[in-house]
């Protein structure tokens, strides 16, 4: 038995894969992690350079709400091209057999409920 590459396992962990890796799903996650590097370290210098701008014309608290909300306006937009772009090329998808769906399935909604609770309790903790 082999054992699983750190990266393979955080892969699988982000990206919510329950089955082992393919070549053609390594090969996309790669591509698009490529691209989303890319988006990231175009757009967000530019985002910074605009906010030191509006620091300079204008208050330091416009310019810091500006530069937070653009990057994580920027982060959310790069991680739904990564999901549309996952669905429409199927990499996403796993192959189950029937006697693993209902386990699967199971791990599935306990994974929900756990991070939901802990979502929530961020949310009314203030994330602390």
């Amino acid at each position: 038995m082999t054992k699983e590459k750190l990266r393979d396992g955080l892969l699988k962990l982000s990206y919510g894969i329950s089955g082992e890796l393919d070549e053609y799903q390594r090969q996309r996650l790669d591509h698009l992690g490529n691209s989303g590097y890319l988006l990231l370290t175009l757009f967000t210098p530019l985002l910074l350079l605009v906010a030191m701008v509006l620091a300079l014309t204008t208050t330091y608290k416009i310019a810091f709400l500006f530069a937070f909300i653009s990057i994580l306006t920027l982060f959310i937009v790069v991680t739904w091209y990564f999901y549309l772009v996952m669905g429409k090329e199927r990499v996403l998808i796993n192959e189950l057999p029937t006697k693993e769906l209902e386990k699967t399935k199971r791990w599935v909604v306990k994974r929900g409920i756990i991070i939901g609770l802990v979502a929530a309790r961020a949310g009314c903790t203030g994330g602390t």
